[in-house]
C-alpha cells in the first residue's frame, strides 16, 4: 500500500526535525556547546552591568581590565571555543562557569562591570 506524498512528506519532516534537535542537544552537553554558552552568557552580563554601550569584565571585583562593546567581548570571548574539541577545556568546567554566572554581581565602580567568577578562569598549571 502506498502512501499520499503529503503523509510521506510530513514524515520525512518529522524525521528531519527530530534529527536535528538530538544534534543540537548533543552538541549542546559538548564542552563546545557549552564554552558559547557560558561566555556568550559572560558577555551579555558584561553588557548588562556595564553603562552605555560597553561590555566590561573585571577580576576580583578591581577595576574593569576587559572593555568594548558587544561584538568586541564575543570577538574576544566566545571566538575561544571554536578551538577543537580535545583543546578545550572538559565540559564540566563550562557547567561551573556557567553556575559561576548565574551567582556572580556587578561591580558598581566607575562605568560598572560583570565580576568574573573564579569558576571561569582556568589555573595555568
Amino acid at each position: 500500500m502506498r502512501m499520499p506524498m503529503r503523509t510521506t512528506m510530513m514524515l520525512l519532516l518529522m524525521l528531519l526535525l527530530f534529527a536535528m534537535s538530538a544534534g543540537v542537544a548533543a552538541c549542546g552537553d559538548s564542552a563546545g556547546g557549552l564554552c558559547n554558552s557560558s561566555m556568550t552568557k559572560l558577555c551579555e552580563m558584561a553588557c548588562d552591568c556595564t553603562a552605555g554601550d560597553a561590555c566590561c569584565i573585571s577580576w576580583g571585583g578591581g577595576v574593569p581590565e576587559d572593555c568594548g562593546d558587544l561584538a568586541a567581548c564575543e570577538d574576544q570571548w566566545v571566538a575561544l571555543c571554536d578551538r577543537p574539541e580535545e583543546a578545550l577545556p572538559p565540559a564540566s568546567f563550562f557547567d561551573d562557569c556557567l553556575d559561576g554566572l548565574s551567582e556572580t554581581t556587578c561591580l558598581e565602580e566607575g562605568e560598572g562591570s560583570v565580576i568574573m567568577p573564579g569558576e571561569c578562569l582556568m589555573e595555568a598549571n
